[in-house]
């Protein structure tokens, strides 16, 4: 093999504020051989530190430069020929390699002075690089290359990584259909889109989105942060695109824990990552599918902790089929804990749209209770704020409400329901969880209404109850001729009571009393307005004479000298009728009734 000689440094660049400064130590390995020249490789290295700083500037959106400080052949027992080693050294003679280097070049360490050593050719491809603290403190890395390698090197790319803090990318294992887990095994470096994944010399990757938010390298404009409970949809950009918003990143309201959702095309760099779809195989047995398209992202298991890293999250096994990296349209989402779930609602080459729902509180409500329909609404009670769903025996949705703040709720139905019709109720929380369903069977009202006496005279007090209504209703009573009775609710067993007494002055002739139900529709019953032993005539000063019950008329004045009915609305009579006071009491004679039902 022969000895290259030592090639003149290149010029030495002072570092400028924010820019880190490589020292290249370049050295040649003993197992390959080398047939290019030492100006040929010398080129080589410049072009690839070159390309190092172009490739990390885009993936950081400019943040990271990188200048070479020093390019030196490295001689260290200055005899005049180029150092050789060993390929594959172990750790503790890599680092003892970087230590006579970095005396050998005078190098020493400080914020954004890096250092690194190159073996250009004669061994195969390979690195380690120190994963600082902060991005900013300076570090060093041990690479080792065949004398064909490319400019746009992923080796240098990745090893550099770790110089700016960055863990590895890899791939959560959990088994059968469970895809998140705390338990779960990982594959260090899986992931293989990311540069920080399994890396290939000749397969140019990109920095997922997590390392590039936890770095300050993406805006606030670039990402979504969801944290707290609540839902969104949020259309996601290709992250390699680097462009737009780019990922979501979501705090579990339950663990605590960051989770990322982004979304990756073979698109610019990944045009030549051949490793990105290909398989591995878990601990059970399983295989993992590499995959463009959404993709769930997390820190590794707490378990397991790699600082500043990555575990991509695989869809949950399907029968025998690989288990995909990228979610699919229709696909569901679901955190561990259960506080998130992420829907993929639509893709296309220019993005991905995510419905996103965080919540805290995981307990269902109770089913809804106390059902009841007239086949047009059902009424009923529930969690106060729950949103109830109704569906008929088909499964489609006919109905929803809103619980009061008392629990209870009326749902109008968007067709009518027959008779005997079985109805399905589910509530659901704020939260998003859904209670156990519960079923009504429509029942069609049989109304029925008494009142208390066949004829009253004015005066007296007419107690009108009517029954066969569903609790809660909203039920409003009338009298014939527009007399107003008000409105009440139905009590428990479905009954409304109504009391109205007969003004003094008030003309003979036949009532009908109407009670109407929201729901349930109609019921009347009818009484008499005769003589009345209470209104008062006077005949002389001082003396009241009572008319008969039963005379027809009020005082001296003959039977058909009034309207027979203050509701015709023509004498004053009608004013006093009006001006009925309304007493609820108990009642309990009918004369007659029926009832009218609603029309369908």
């Amino acid at each position: 093999m022969t000895v290259l000689g030592l090639v003149a440094p290149q010029a030495a660049f002072a570092a400028e504020p924010g820019v880190h400064s490589v020292t290249v130590a370049l050295a040649l390995g003993t197992t390959n051989p080398i047939t290019a020249s030492p100006e040929q490789l010398m080129s080589q290295a410049q072009a690839q530190i070159q390309a190092l700083s172009e490739y990390w500037s885009m993936q950081s959106d400019g943040y990271v430069k990188i200048q070479p400080a020093e390019i030196r052949w490295l001689d260290v027992n200055q005899d005049g020929a180029t150092d050789q080693y060993s390929c594959s050294p172990t750790g503790a003679q890599m680092r003892a390699r970087q230590a006579e280097a970095q005396q050998a070049l005078g190098w020493t360490s400080g914020p954004n002075k890096n250092f690194m050593v190159l073996v250009v050719a004669g061994c195969r491809f390979g690195g380690v690089g120190t994963q600082t603290t902060a991005q900013d403190d300076g570090a060093s890395a041990y690479l080792e290359q065949g004398g064909t390698a490319p400019v746009y090197n992923p080796l240098l790319a990745h090893e550099f990584g770790h110089n700016l803090s960055l863990g590895h990318a890899g791939l959560l294992q959990c088994p059968g259909g469970v895809s998140d887990g705390e338990d779960c095994p990982w594959s260090e470096y899986s992931d293989g889109i990311s540069v920080m994944g399994s890396t290939i010399y000749d397969s140019v990757k990109d920095m997922n989105t997590p390392m590039a938010i936890r770095l300050g390298w993406l805006q606030s404009s670039d990402y979504v942060n969801v944290d707290g409970s609540g839902s969104q949809t949020v259309r996601v950009a290709p992250f390699n695109e680097h462009a737009g918003v780019r990922s979501v990143q979501v705090v579990d309201p339950i663990t605590g824990r960051i989770y990322w959702f982004e979304y990756a095309t073979k698109t610019r760099n990944q045009t030549t990552n051949w490793t990105s779809t290909s398989q591995s195989t878990g601990p059970d047995g399983a295989v993992y599918q590499g995959a463009y398209g959404v993709r769930v992202l997390k820190e590794p298991p707490r378990n397991k902790v790699w600082r500043n890293g990555t575990v991509i999250i695989p869809m949950p096994a399907l029968g025998t089929a690989p288990r995909s990296t990228a979610w699919p349209v229709g696909s569901t989402f679901t955190s561990a804990s259960g506080g998130i779930t992420m829907t993929v609602a639509a893709q296309d080459a220019g993005g991905a749209t995510l419905n996103i729902v965080t919540r805290s509180d995981l307990a269902a409500p109770a089913a809804p209770a106390g059902l009841a329909s007239r086949g047009t609404t059902v009424v009923g009670s529930a969690e106060p704020g729950a949103t109830i769903a109704v569906t008929d025996v088909n499964g489609a949705e006919i109905g929803t409400a809103t619980a009061d703040a008392e629990g209870f709720f009326r749902a109008t139905l968007t067709s009518p329901q027959p008779d005997g019709a079985v109805l399905t109720l589910v509530a659901t929380d704020a939260s998003g969880n859904a209670s156990a369903p519960a079923a009504v069977t429509v029942d069609e009202p049989s109304l029925e209404a008494t009142v208390s006496d066949d004829v009253l005279a004015a005066g007296e007090t007419l107690t009108a109850t009517a029954t066969g209504f569903a609790p809660g209703e909203s039920v409003t009573g009338a009298l014939s001729g527009g007399i107003d009775l008000g409105t009440q609710l139905a009590d428990q067993n479905g009954t409304v009571t109504f009391a109205w007494t007969v003004p003094v002055g008030t003309a003979p002739g036949e009532v009908t009393a109407a009670f109407t139900g929201v729901d349930s529709g109609e019921v009347t019953a009818g009484f008499a307005i005769g003589g009345s032993p209470v209104a008062v005539v006077p005949t002389d000063p001082g003396t009241a004479v009572a008319a008969p019950r039963g005379a027809g008329g009020v005082g001296p004045e003959a039977p058909g000298d009034r309207d027979t009915l203050a509701a015709t609305g023509a004498t004053a009579a009608s004013g006093g009728l009006i001006a009925g006071v309304l007493l609820l009491v108990g009642g309990g004679v009918c004369l007659w009734a029926r009832r009218k039902l609603r029309t369908e």
